[in-house]
């Protein structure tokens, strides 16, 4: 038997005890709201139709926005199954376990990963920086609700990692090309933003190997061409010929094209991705402080990585840009995600999962000294998350209708503790209300 590394040893520790972070966030978020689109997610994914069917029924489950991501819809559908199961018996928790999951594997891996591909970086960085992303608001509210965004940002960062750790002739990793394979597939599948940041990806490998031939790529190489080339295939012909043979409608591709005719998309996408990069790093609660942290970080990465022998000096600018790009188109299709209540959601998650192997690297490249130091901007993110912790009022901060539904949440839970408690006489949403009656009629 093989012994088992410092590094897997530490990351399992790690996300043991990111484990229990998440468990207490999830207690004094009194196990989730049902969030107002959840609500019809649970109706859509519970009703008496064949998988297959469910499944590929973008007009139901993505308001008639087809963005072949059904693959996605399929681990919803997991989701769905399970919180409609516990509510059978009486236990409201609006929670995602697909995405419980796929939380505790990005911190894993990229705890190992991390320790293995820069060993100089001090431990405690490595342990706070995991704390911190347990504590990220996406990960420890994580109400049922989609799991495109982390399906991803998990494919993407075992892609962008897995394919270093090739690079380093990491033992575990010797055979690991069907394993990125896979990672690759999924991400084209999982989301739009998957699809975007493979192709991103393949391009910059593919330029990298024009300029420095490594024979570690050439095979991941392959791998994510391929993956590009079946994500098209999905998207065009086989999703959708697949939508019509099961529920007998052909989607409607207009809001793939939607940022085309919108203006200032790049501006956006720039706040958008400064503001996330700072408060994902730093933990900065508010749009433009983080944003001006956001900054300071990207331009402290320029200057960190500009003579890296192992990193191209536009390997970076190029990532960057593709980030960018990304948020501006986001912001161009959803312009409400610059707004207070979602800037901060799991938008981000892709990129931030990528662009923290530069985050990595560039601190790494600090001198002996200033080693130690390395762990304070994470020290930081984990004290300005928990301080909300301190005043449970100030958890959650949602528009009106989040509000509307948080309360009636309550209700709800009331209406399941009393099965004699008259639904009607709640004033429910209505969709929660039918939710209800479906729960009791079974």
């Amino acid at each position: 038997m093989k012994p088992v590394s410092p590094a897997f040893r530490e990351a399992l520790v790690v996300t043991g005890f990111s484990a229990v972070i998440l468990a207490l966030a999830t207690a004094c978020h009194g196990g989730g709201y049902l969030h107002w689109e959840s609500s019809a997610f649970l109706l859509n994914y519970t009703a008496d139709r064949p998988l297959a069917e469910l499944v590929f029924d973008p007009a139901r489950n993505d308001w008639g926005l087809y963005q072949c991501r059904e693959l996605s819809y399929f681990f919803d559908w997991i989701d769905a199954r399970i919180v409609f199961a516990l509510l059978r018996r009486g236990i409201a928790l609006f929670l995602s376990p697909v995405c419980l999951v796929l939380m505790l594997g990005m911190i894993f891996f990229q705890q190992y990963a991390g320790r293995r591909l820069f060993p100089r970086l001090p431990g405690l960085f490595f342990t706070l920086h995991g704390a911190a992303l347990a504590l990220l608001p996406c990960f420890c509210e994580n109400i049922f609700f989609r799991s495109s965004k982390f399906l991803a940002a998990a494919g993407l960062l075992l892609l962008v990692f897995g394919t270093a750790l090739r690079r380093l002739r990491d033992p575990g990793w010797a055979g690991s090309v069907p394993v990125l394979c896979a990672a690759a597939v999924v991400t084209v599948l999982a989301d739009r933003q998957g699809m975007f940041f493979v192709t991103a990806f393949t391009g910059l490998l593919a330029v990298m190997q024009f300029l420095r031939p490594c024979r570690a790529f050439s095979a991941v190489l392959a791998a994510g061409a391929a993956a590009v080339v079946f994500g098209v295939a999905a998207d065009l012909v086989i999703a959708p010929r697949l939508i019509e043979l099961f529920n007998g409608y052909t989607p409607d591709f207009a809001y793939q094209g939607t940022w085309q005719a919108q203006k200032g998309a790049a501006a956006a996408g720039l706040k958008f991705a400064l503001a996330n990069t700072g408060q994902m790093l730093a933990g900065i609660p508010s749009v433009t402080p983080a944003a001006a942290v956001g900054a300071a970080v990207w331009l402290g990465l320029f200057f960190l990585l500009r003579r890296d022998r192992h990193i191209p000096p536009w390997l970076l600018p190029g990532s960057i840009a593709a980030v960018v790009l990304c948020c501006g188109v986001m912001a161009a299709r959803h312009p409400a995600i610059l707004s207070r209540d979602i800037v901060f959601s799991s938008y981000f998650l892709p990129s931030g999962m990528a662009l923290s192997f530069f985050w990595f690297a560039a601190l790494e490249r600090l001198p002996a000294g200033r080693l130690p130091f390395a762990a304070l901007l994470p020290a930081l993110a984990v004290c300005l998350r928990l301080a909300p912790y301190l005043q449970p009022e100030r958890l959650f901060h949602e528009d009106k209708y989040q509000k509307i539904y948080q309360e009636a949440t309550v209700k709800l839970r009331q209406a399941l503790a009393d099965p004699a408690c008259d639904e009607r006489r709640l004033c429910l949403p209505y969709r929660m209300e039918l939710l209800l009656r479906k729960v009791r009629s079974r």
